[in-house]
């Protein structure tokens, strides 16, 4: 089990886990980036310039909508997450200069969110189902 103290830069504090994006291919370049757990998100975005600096496949475009703002096209990218023992495939969303996890990736977790400790659990091995 990883344990994950809430960031209090965040008010309230908020989950965050440190996330290795890189592009797909074994030899590519990454970097370690906290990603707020949005629970609330369909999609997991990092930055523009992220997405720019390691020269990640565009994979699609799709539109996006945020609290408050207008719907806008945005591309999609493939990378390779890695969140402490669990490495995946994923597509990510390239929105301004925001870093989060949304649902897309978080659905395939199994986290233990502890709200009075402020603190995330994420197991070491992916629990099997029966």
């Amino acid at each position: 089990m990883t344990r994950f103290r809430f960031d209090v830069r965040w008010q309230p504090p908020a989950p965050v886990l440190p996330v290795h994006v890189a592009g797909v291919g074994a030899n590519d370049p990454g970097v370690l980036v906290p990603m707020l757990v949005d629970t609330g998100a369909d999609c997991s975005l990092i930055s523009e310039r992220l997405a720019d600096t390691l020269g990640l496949p565009l994979v699609d475009r799709v539109i996006i909508q945020g609290v408050g703002g207008d719907p806008e096209p945005v591309p999609v990218y493939a990378v390779r997450l890695r969140l402490g023992s669990r490495r995946m495939l994923a597509r990510v969303v390239a929105f301004a200069d925001e870093a989060l996890l949304g649902r897309d990736v978080l659905n395939s977790l199994l986290l233990t969110f502890d709200g009075p400790s402020q603190e995330l659990d994420l197991p070491l091995r992916r629990r099997t189902t029966r």
